[in-house]
């Protein structure tokens, strides 16, 4: 009989215990499975196996190496389009989850971006229309911050350090200027949505295979992903976690016990990275049937750390 494999990213959300709403079929998993947690939470991108990623690669050589543009530059990072927005004396950084970008304004940045840094030997691609690469003759900075990490929040103190770091933060503030009368952040203005306003440096290594406690992803076939949890979660948007977690608990993991106790699977497992921690969930059909294992709300399940840095 087949295992299926959830992976979560969010699942631990990163909203205040309280706000947190019951989901049945969720909290009868994590009761009656083989609970794993560890930490510090992992990033998506750096848990799900990659055929690009070979022994010391990064996320953003592994992505170029998919892409076949690995050739055209020595050293790459991640360039992701974000929205800076001013509160105060801060910047606030907003990334791809706030900003509906089209295929058609990528195209015209990117234009943009090559052309004016075509002397400085960079090379900028889009992989999506919110996942960027940019590609260097330059060494890149050792020390960069996901985006994900720090969405909602103050970028002080996380933009790229160590040997370049300068000449990285400096591209940062020279692009920023570059955009922001370009004809497509006029346009979205108009329209009435953020501007793109810079580019976020960043990338981590890939280890290869899933860390997760006991898991290698790369073992386990017919993984599904479920990305609903994991803007809300990011930002703090206990109204859309919360939503988002409800038809989830509904649409996904509910048929899923149904089929668990109909003997249509052998081995239900929930993956969740990002948000607080990481968990790891077992559950197979004998398990269903530890009543005294009663279900208890998520964030009061022994393993889940407080949230300390909202």
């Amino acid at each position: 009989m087949p295992v299926l494999t959830l992976l979560i990213p969010g699942l631990i959300p990163l909203i205040p215990d309280a706000h947190i709403a019951p989901l049945p079929q969720l909290d009868l998993v994590l009761a009656r499975g083989r609970r794993h947690w560890s930490h510090p939470p992992q990033l998506l991108e750096s848990v799900v196996p990659d055929p690009g990623a070979g022994a010391g690669a990064s996320l953003a050589r592994a992505a170029a190496t998919r892409s076949g543009v690995v050739e055209r530059s020595a050293h790459w990072c991640r360039a992701d389009p974000v929205h800076l927005q001013v509160e105060g004396d801060a910047l606030l950084l907003l990334d791809a989850c706030a900003l509906p970008l089209e295929p058609a304004e990528t195209q015209a940045l990117i234009h943009t971006l090559n052309q004016h840094f075509r002397p400085d030997g960079l090379h900028f691609q889009a992989t999506s229309p919110k996942a960027w690469l940019l590609g260097s003759p330059d060494p890149l900075p050792e020390r960069s911050t996901p985006p994900l990490w720090r969405v909602g929040r103050n970028i002080d103190g996380h933009l790229p350090e160590g040997t370049g770091a300068a000449r990285w933060r400096a591209r940062f503030n020279e692009i920023q200027m570059l955009f922001h009368e370009h004809p497509v952040n006029q346009a979205r203005q108009q329209r009435r949505q953020r501007p793109i306003s810079g580019l976020w440096f960043w990338d981590l290594a890939h280890p290869g295979q899933v860390s997760l406690p006991g898991f290698d992803l790369s073992a386990h076939r017919g993984v599904q992903l479920h990305e609903t949890l994991r803007c809300a979660s990011a930002y703090g948007d206990a109204q859309d976690w919360n939503q988002a977690a409800s038809q989830l608990d509904r649409e996904v993991i509910g048929p899923a016990l149904a089929a668990l106790r109909g003997g249509a699977l052998s081995q239900l497992i929930l993956l969740g990275t990002e948000g607080r921690c990481n968990l790891a969930v077992q559950l197979q059909p004998q398990d269903l049937w530890k009543f005294w294992r009663r279900p208890r709300p998520l964030a009061t399940l022994p393993g889940v750390p407080p949230l300390t840095h909202r």
